[in-house]
């Protein structure tokens, strides 16, 4: 959790015309037993979708999805891709990833400021009765 990553997809034109009004986009769907959902990616990833006006024969459009790991759990990734006239989706094959939890709390950190900090202020409240 909170590290980034970036997928990279490479759409290629096989066919023999040039498709107009390419447009491609990035799902997320977590896949954790139970936890079924597609993701929105509304705080994992600002990138969501890529157009081009025209893609000749031949030609590839490339695009790279940043994404922040923002929640624990296992998750399947594709990048699907239509014309604006065409009737066909095309989709990537998936990409499965884990995203681990991250402890926001160091337990060894913790104990010696839980441990210190009493023991400081009984130590300030001892030496300042013993003042008086």
């Amino acid at each position: 959790m909170g590290d980034n990553l970036a997928f990279h997809t490479v759409i290629r034109n096989t066919g023999a015309q040039a498709v107009d009004g390419v447009i491609a986009w990035i799902s997320l769907v977590q896949i954790d037993k139970g936890k079924e959902q597609p993701i929105d990616l509304e705080d994992w990833s600002a990138h969501k979708a890529v157009t081009a006006a025209s893609l000749p024969p031949g030609q590839t459009l490339a695009t790279d999805w940043p994404m922040r790991l923002i929640q624990a759990g296992n998750y399947r990734v594709v990048v699907s891709a239509v014309s604006r006239d065409g009737t066909r989706l095309v989709a990537s094959p998936f990409a499965d990833f884990t995203v681990r939890q991250k402890p926001v709390v160091e337990s060894q950190r913790v104990l010696p400021v839980a441990l210190g900090v009493p023991l400081l202020l009984a130590g300030a409240m001892l030496l300042r009765g013993r003042k008086r």
